[in-house]
């Protein structure tokens, strides 16, 4: 048990930002009262619930609406991603893409369809998620530091 506390004493941070605190990554969170935060998970959140409320507020859409919605949404976010200033805007589609696609799976009359659309929409975010983790790892690998893992100054407070 006091190995676990000291995990989170020492590494609890990261759960608000998965990110090291260190120059290289200084792009990837922003400041919220004294906390560093993740930038695209903070606004990819904010993304889901705009689409989950968009959708009790304009509840007249169907599922192919909602799969129609989530390819514009993905097309919009890695059109802006291009440019560095739209990069928040570009978490944000992303954010509704998959409040989106939560919603295909949730109103998906057929349990068969719901199913497959949740297996390929997992396999679709694995896929992201391991290609950006391959991203970000180069930063890491790249730093004077990396040898230095898990003391890294980054990952410490």
């Amino acid at each position: 048990m006091k190995e676990f506390n000291n995990l989170l004493t020492n590494y609890g941070w990261l759960f608000l930002s998965h990110h090291p605190l260190c120059d290289s990554f200084s792009d990837h969170t922003i400041l919220i009262k004294n906390h560093r935060v993740c930038k695209g998970c903070f606004f990819g959140y904010l993304g889901i619930f705009s689409t989950i409320v968009l959708f009790y507020i304009f509840p007249y859409f169907n599922y192919i609406e909602y799969l129609f919605l989530m390819g514009a949404f993905f097309t919009i976010s890695q059109i802006i991603k291009i440019n560095i200033k739209l990069d928040i805007l570009s978490k944000f589609f992303l954010g509704c893409n998959l409040g989106s696609g939560l919603l295909v799976i949730l109103y998906v009359p057929d349990i068969v369809m719901k199913i497959l659309f949740l297996y390929f929409f997992t396999n679709i975010a694995l896929i992201y998620i391991a290609l950006r983790y391959l991203k970000l790892s180069k930063i890491c690998t790249s730093c004077s530091h990396f040898t230095e893992m898990p003391e890294c100054p980054g990952l410490k407070r």
